[in-house]
């Protein structure tokens, strides 16, 4: 880890704040994104996942942290291959992630999570691991990516079934998670 600029003297969080470029609608907003990590911040060291084409997004929120999660944070984005990443993922306290590949990768380490739906349905694509969490809002109009329309869809309200996930809601269960485990 200190090859990554990880000292593991704290809590390792990562947080995957993007979604692949299949759906871009399934990334909860980048705002709250960066309202989490000033909550995580005191209590553990939070890197930041991407693939080599999502850095410019990555460094979007960054740039939106306070200097508070900023010196809790190190920017991966690019920097991990596949390997790489499942090698990372292991040593992770808890990944906070929305709908995409790392979430699996994850969940099939047995990973805590905490997963943030909204287009999809996590009854169908979630994890199936002790220790997780997924926030997903029920409304009318979701899910609205399916198999049943090649997972192609036009968002008229603005992503509400990310945008109001309270981010409050979301640090308490990351906090949670970051317990140890009970037996």
């Amino acid at each position: 880890l200190r090859d990554l600029g990880i000292d593991g003297s704290r809590p390792l969080v990562a947080l995957n704040v993007n979604a692949g470029e299949t759906s871009l609608l399934r990334r909860w907003p980048a705002r709250s994104f960066a309202e989490l990590a000033e909550l995580l911040a005191p209590r553990a060291t939070l890197a930041f996942l991407g693939s080599p084409g999502e850095r410019d997004y990555v460094a979007s929120v960054l740039a939106l942290l306070g200097p508070r999660a900023s010196a809790a944070s190190v920017d991966l984005a690019g920097r991990l291959g596949p390997d790489d990443l499942v090698a990372f993922l292991e040593r992770c306290s808890l990944l906070i992630t929305n709908d995409s590949g790392p979430l699996h990768l994850a969940a099939g380490l047995g990973r805590p999570t905490v997963a943030l739906f909204g287009p999809e349905t996590p009854s169908r694509y979630g994890p199936r691991v002790p220790r997780s969490w997924v926030f997903f809002w029920v409304l009318a109009c979701s899910p609205c990516l399916s198999p049943d329309n090649a997972k192609k869809a036009f968002c008229a309200f603005d992503q509400r079934c990310l945008r109001e996930i309270p981010v409050q809601d979301v640090a308490a269960a990351a906090l949670e998670l970051l317990e140890p485990a009970r037996v």
